[in-house]
């Protein structure tokens, strides 16, 4: 039976005075949510949603996420995109210890295996998805638990 995730996620504030690689990991606090996380891309074109499998993935445990992009004005599905996602640990100045994969399912939907978030504290997830005329990504904070929980 499929869990709907219960996540610790808060979008961190766009700045147009902060350059692309400067982040704010502290921005805000972290929220739960028992939902997946719903949220309009920076450039405002794209509406993301994320869904984690398993919904609490604990510290060294392998998970995958599905990402469902839509128009964030028509609501149509983005497919054919060139689609990124990945996770940082900014504060400590490193990555994960994979290299997630990712492929279209269809519909919108894009499947991200091979994530691994190996120590507990405070990622940055940032996933981009663009084509020849779209181009727009979201980053968000996500708090991994010592326990997963």
């Amino acid at each position: 039976m499929h869990r709907r995730a219960v996540l610790a996620f808060s979008l961190l504030a766009a700045c147009s005075s902060r350059s692309s690689n400067e982040s704010e990991p502290d921005a805000a606090p972290a929220l739960r949510s028992d939902r997946p996380l719903a949220a309009v891309g920076r450039a405002g074109r794209l509406h993301f949603s994320f869904e984690l499998e398993p919904a609490s993935p604990r510290v060294g445990e392998l998970f995958q996420v599905v990402t469902t992009v839509r128009d964030a004005r028509s609501g149509v599905p983005l497919e054919r995109a060139e689609f990124e996602l990945d996770a940082t640990m900014p504060q400590h100045g490193h990555g994960m210890s994979t290299r997630p994969e990712h492929r279209e399912q269809g519909e919108g939907r894009y499947l991200t295996e091979g994530m691994k978030l190996h120590m507990p504290g405070r990622w940055e997830l940032r996933a981009r998805a663009r084509t020849p005329s779209i181009d727009d990504e979201i980053a968000l904070v996500y708090e991994q638990p010592v326990s997963g929980s």
